[in-house]
């Protein structure tokens, strides 16, 4: 059997066209596929051309023609000044006729009542006058002096109840006080005075001087001693306080504490123990030495006679 050269046929396209082919007993074998060629590169095209730049079109020349430079204008020229107007005189006002001057009635001085001589003010009518604050406009002595035998009595009467108070009213507003009110006051004040001034001059004199020294007046005026009295308060009786303080304090103690007083009081212990007769003369200049001194005056004495002449002077300023 001789070799068979399988016929080239082209490819099937279908399985039914192999299989046929098949059973005629031709062997199939598929051609070679063409292999195509490579793809030619594809050309570049040179890069375009920049155009030129296009020149600015020339501007139009203007329609309107410029003018020509305006010659400047002179300066106008100047104005003569014109001269003010003179001012009109001023009219001088006619002078107003003066007022006449009212009527009125010559003023006749009244006759001024004459003033007592000094010497006919004793010391009982200086020490009712010499506070301005209370003026007695009737006869402080009307209702005191016995019409039989002109005895004083100097007790005061019950106060009259005011006609005008309320009990029950409670309201704050101050009540006006009737006048039958205030010379109840004025003689009440009066009998007040003339009782101190009776009672300084029957006290004995060491004891006047004690309390002219407590409160710093002169003992032999009468009327000064009875009007300090009688508007004396707690302060004016510090000093006393202050020199018990002394009194009690012991030997060590006694110098400290009246150093601690201050030269103001110091000194008013000072004309206190001088009235005492405990010392004599000015205070030293020096507060320490004035309390060294004041503290042996005191020490060297009796200081139970010195609290007891003390305590008799304080009753004496009593009101």
């Amino acid at each position: 059997m001789s070799e068979q050269t399988p016929t080239p046929v082209p490819p099937f396209q279908t399985r039914a066209e192999a299989l046929g082919a098949e059973r005629h007993g031709s062997p199939v074998v598929p051609a070679a596929v063409p292999v195509p060629p490579p793809a030619a590169p594809r050309p570049v095209p040179p890069p375009a051309a920049v155009p030129a730049a296009v020149p600015a079109p020339p501007a139009p020349a203007s329609a309107v023609p410029v003018p020509a430079a305006v010659p400047a204008r002179p300066a106008p020229a100047p104005v003569p000044p014109v001269a003010p107007a003179p001012a009109p005189a001023p009219v001088a006002a006619a002078p107003a006729a003066p007022a006449p001057a009212p009527a009125s009635a010559p003023v006749v001085p009244s006759p001024s009542a004459p003033e007592p001589d000094e010497e006919q003010l004793s010391a009982l009518d200086k020490a009712a006058l010499s506070d301005e604050a209370y003026v007695v406009h009737d006869d402080p002595w009307a209702d005191v002096t016995n019409a039989e035998d002109g005895s004083i009595t100097l007790a005061d009467p019950p106060a009259a109840a005011d006609e005008d108070d309320d009990d029950d009213d409670e309201t704050d507003t101050p009540k006006k006080t009737s006048p039958r009110r205030n010379a109840a006051k004025d003689r009440a004040l009066v009998r007040k005075t003339v009782a101190k001034v009776l009672e300084v001059q029957a006290a004995e004199a060491d004891l006047v001087n004690v309390a002219a020294s407590i409160l710093g007046v002169n003992p032999d005026n009468t009327a000064d001693l009875t009007v300090a009295v009688i508007t004396a308060n707690s302060r004016d009786l510090q000093v006393v306080t202050d020199l018990k303080t002394i009194l009690d304090a012991d030997a060590l103690e006694a110098g400290v504490t009246a150093t601690g007083l201050g030269r103001a009081r110091l000194r008013a212990v000072w004309k206190l123990l001088a009235g005492l007769g405990g010392v004599t003369g000015e205070m030293p200049s020096s507060d320490a030495k004035a309390a060294i001194a004041l503290v042996k005056a005191l020490h060297a004495g009796d200081s139970t006679a010195i609290r007891s002449r003390v305590d008799d002077a304080v009753d004496l300023l009593r009101k």
